[in-house]
Formats: structure tokens, C-alpha cells, sequence
């Protein structure tokens, strides 16, 4: 007994001295993880996947960290989550090139905007996406490059490495109090 008490403070003491992972090597062993394979139609409690399995390292610093491109899988309260080709949060691809008819919208923020424990085509860009385009009778693209823990500062650097390729006619910026804050991946206990 007095073997299993030493060898469990042995092994509190190693947990006290070694350090916690920075959050460069939490998004470095996120980028290497891919979300486990969708098994349903349906998410199930067992097909939920934390935040980690969606997200990667961003190419551009001031960006830190940015989806995942071409996964399929559930996040938070069973939605469903998929990301195209370019790792934006939609079942299809968008051209860089807009056609003249198409009216386009680009939507830059965090969990809001992304919705967060929402299926892809009940989030609201997707809504207003289909309701605009009912209205003005013509094609409307809803572009959301929201990510869940995003700011301020982070949406203007998505917006200038990503968002304006695609020409869009309006910029909406989902803004919320925490946006003052750092990132998701950032933020230290």
C-alpha cells in the first residue's frame, strides 16, 4: 500500500513540475487529429467531437488558428458540422469569382455566426442566404468565415487573407462582448 501512496505522489510531483502544453502545441496535436468518421446521419452523444477536431493551425499568423478544410463530423449539442474544400463552414464550394447576378454577402465572427450546436443549413447566414435570394429573386451567397473563439483583430486579418478573394457586395461582422478578449486557443486557465 505504501508503494501505491508513493508512487502516486511521485506522480502528482511530475504533474506539478511538468508544464501545461502552450497553446501553439495544443493547436500543433489539433491540426494532426481529424475528427472521428460520421458513422450516422444522425449525431449521437458518442459522435461529438470537441472544438480541437475541427480546427488546424492558420498559415497566417494574425489568424492563428482557422477550420479544418473538407471534414464532416458533430459539435455541441448534436450539429452537424461540415467544411468545404477552402475550410469554410458550408456544403458547397464558393468561386473566388463572382458572377454578376449573384448578390454576395461575407460573414466574419466566432461561435455566434458560426453556430455553435447548429446544424450547417439552420445557421442563420445559411437563412438569410435562402431568404434574400427568395426576395430579390436572384442567386444570394452567404459566405461565413466565422469561427468558433474569434475577435476583432482576427476577423480583420480573415478579411484581408481570405474574404475580399471573394468580392463580396456586403460585410457583416457579428460582434460580441467577448470579442474583446483573446481567442479560444489563447486564453490561459
Amino acid at each position: 500500500m505504501s508503494g501505491v501512496l508513493l508512487l502516486e505522489g511521485g506522480l502528482r510531483a511530475v504533474a506539478l513540475i511538468a508544464p501545461a502544453p502552450t497553446p501553439q502545441q495544443q493547436l500543433q496535436r489539433a491540426s494532426r487529429t481529424l475528427p472521428a468518421p460520421r458513422t450516422s446521419p444522425v449525431c449521437r452523444p458518442e459522435d461529438i467531437q470537441p472544438l480541437g477536431a475541427l480546427v488546424q493551425l492558420s498559415p497566417y499568423p494574425d489568424i492563428v488558428y482557422e477550420l479544418k478544410p473538407n471534414v464532416d463530423t458533430c459539435l455541441w449539442n448534436d450539429g452537424r458540422v461540415r467544411t468545404n474544400r477552402e475550410g469554410i463552414r458550408a456544403s458547397r464550394e464558393y468561386s473566388h469569382t463572382k458572377r454578376r447576378e449573384v448578390f454576395r454577402l461575407l460573414g466574419l465572427g466566432d461561435s455566434v455566426m458560426f453556430g455553435q450546436g447548429v446544424h450547417n443549413e439552420d445557421v442563420y447566414t445559411r437563412q438569410v442566404e435562402q431568404r434574400l435570394s427568395a426576395k430579390l429573386h436572384r442567386p444570394v451567397e452567404f459566405i461565413n468565415l466565422a469561427v468558433p473563439g474569434y475577435n476583432t483583430a482576427i476577423d480583420a486579418a480573415v478579411l484581408v487573407h481570405k474574404g475580399l478573394r471573394y468580392h463580396p457586395d456586403v460585410i457583416v461582422l457579428h460582434w460580441c462582448i467577448n470579442d474583446f478578449g483573446v481567442p479560444y486557443f489563447l486564453e490561459h486557465p
